[in-house]
């Protein structure tokens, strides 16, 4: 190789075919060694191990390949906590996904899950930075956002301390450092599961099932390639119902998720293949810890501010050439929202209520990471339709205070910036169409095709015959309103169990495009 390989050491302490680790076979004679795709940053990952001693790894990109450290206690969110990180080898870049269990008998032996990940950005010149000791630097994962540091301790050759910088939060939120770290979620971002859990194998399927068996649901194969999907309706004005159920409304593509075995596929609204389009979400998908699910959701791509951005997502999926996606797979992913599950271990879960539904897709999904749960109000659609209607989106601040009047529970799921609620009524899924409701406020001056909210993207009005075909011309347009939900559910649900049979209001309320 024309440069030095920095993944040897890597190399050396393991074995290859012994361990599911990946890069630890050596590349092909004349393929080159691996570039670095910059100085400014790139992916950061960082695991929780349960080796010989629980730890976590930060693990930086930098010069093709993963400068790693191991963090005895874990990094800490509070400024005033400096945490010792020894320095370690070198793992290859494919190791931003790796979550499994090492065998005995090889280095490192344990179940390792991947806590957080995203993306790193230098702040001062990082060669400079680790060649003189000090790494100032910017995460911005799913758990860790915001300023770090890595200072070099003088004595010794290894070891550094990670601090969090101070310089960029909030008179509140160093008040609240002190116990910020409690409220991170110590599951893994993909599976959901913690590493004791991992390293017991635990299966959610065998409990998944049982929530399915315990609702009532029949024993039924659900196709994700062969469900007819609900599309939206409009609505003539904002309503409270407790008949309905409220959500955020996201600006993204309408997307099937389907597992079955080992085999993953995203299917758009008129039931093409997606898969290709957004490996990162379908590798997510293969990683939690049940075998066979259709959900329903939506795939997002967020700003900087962390606000759904469709122009972001549209040339996002202009990318086809594989070698492109992938690139972009890593450094712009996706997220997948996922507000249904169809069905689960073999069971058909549309026949029921929707609050029954949500709350086994709830258990399946992780807490925090590229695959995320999409919470409800229970019958609050004028207060979440006033929230958008101030002009302001709806932030994760003001959700959590709108269910806090409304006596609601939201859990630690997050909410970024959002601009439009939506509704559904709780009975039974079915693909209805009827209309109901009315139409928009706001219409289009008569004789034009105005935008208004089709779905999950703006659309043309479309003739009324063709309300499933795509609003625009040219390509497979993936968005389109989502499956209906149903009459009540026992749990969290104010209404009784016993409307669970009454036929659904085939309507979903949403706020017209601006």
């Amino acid at each position: 190789m024309s440069k030095r390989d920095p993944l040897v050491p890597y190399r050396d302490k393991r074995t290859a075919g012994a361990t599911p680790e990946p890069g630890v076979a050596p590349p092909p004679e004349g393929a080159g060694g691996t570039t670095a795709s910059g100085t400014a940053g790139g992916l950061f990952v960082i695991h929780k191990h349960a080796a010989s001693r629980l730890h976590w790894d930060l693990r930086l990109e930098f010069g093709g390949a993963l400068t790693s450290w191991a963090v005895p206690k874990g990094p800490s969110l509070d400024p005033a906590e400096k945490r010792l990180a020894v320095h370690v080898e070198d793992h290859p870049l494919e190791y931003v996904d790796f979550e499994d269990v090492i065998p005995p008998g090889n280095y490192g032996a344990g179940p390792m899950i991947v806590w957080d990940r995203g993306n790193w950005v230098a702040l001062e010149d990082p060669e400079a930075g680790l060649r003189a000791g000090k790494l100032l630097f910017e995460l911005r994962g799913y758990k860790l956002r915001g300023v770090w540091t890595l200072v070099k301790l003088k004595k010794t050759e290894k070891e550094w301390l990670l601090i969090r910088e101070k310089r960029t939060l909030s008179r509140a939120e160093l008040a609240a450092a002190s116990q910020a770290d409690a409220s991170v979620p110590q599951e893994s971002i993909l599976s959901g599961l913690s590493v004791e859990e991992l390293g017991e194998g635990v299966d959610r399927g065998e409990h998944l099932t049982r929530m399915a068996v315990g609702l009532g649901a029949p024993r039924r194969s659900v196709r994700g390639d062969r469900v007819k999907i609900m599309l939206a309706h409009t609505a003539d004005e904002p309503f409270s119902d407790p008949e309905w159920l409220f959500e955020l409304k996201l600006d993204g593509y309408r997307m099937i998720a389907g597992r079955e075995g080992h085999v993953c596929r995203l299917y758009t609204r008129n039931g093409n293949d997606a898969t290709t389009w957004f490996p990162e979400i379908v590798r997510a998908l293969k990683v939690l810890p049940a075998a066979d699910f259709v959900i329903d959701g939506e795939v997002v791509m967020h700003d900087e501010a962390g606000r759904p951005s469709f122009q972001r997502l549209q040339r996002r999926a202009r990318i086809r050439r594989p070698l492109d996606v992938k690139r972009a797979s890593l450094r712009q992913p996706a997220t997948f929202y996922a507000f249904d599950l169809l069905g689960v271990m073999g069971y058909d879960m549309r026949g029921l209520a929707l609050t029954d539904r949500k709350e086994v897709l709830g258990q399946l999904l992780p807490p925090v990471g590229p695959l995320r749960f999409v919470d409800h109000f229970p019958g609050k659609g004028e207060a979440l339709y006033d929230r958008e209607e101030s002009g302001q989106p709806v932030s994760s601040r003001q959700v959590q205070e709108l269910a806090e009047a409304e006596g609601l529970a939201l859990g630690r799921r997050r909410h970024h910036g959002i601009h439009r609620a939506e509704g559904w009524p709780r009975g039974p899924w079915r693909p209805a169409r009827r209309r109901s409701r009315g139409r928009p406020p706001r219409l289009p001056r008569p004789g034009r095709n105005g935008p208004v909210r089709q779905g999950s993207q703006d659309a043309s009005v479309p003739p009324r015959g063709d309300r499933d075909r795509q609003p625009r011309g040219g390509g497979d347009d993936p968005g389109g309103g989502r499956s209906l939900g149903t009459a009540a559910t026992g749990g969290r649900s104010p209404v009784s169990r016993a409307h669970r049979g009454r036929p659904p209001q085939a309507a979903r309320v949403f706020t017209p495009s601006r």
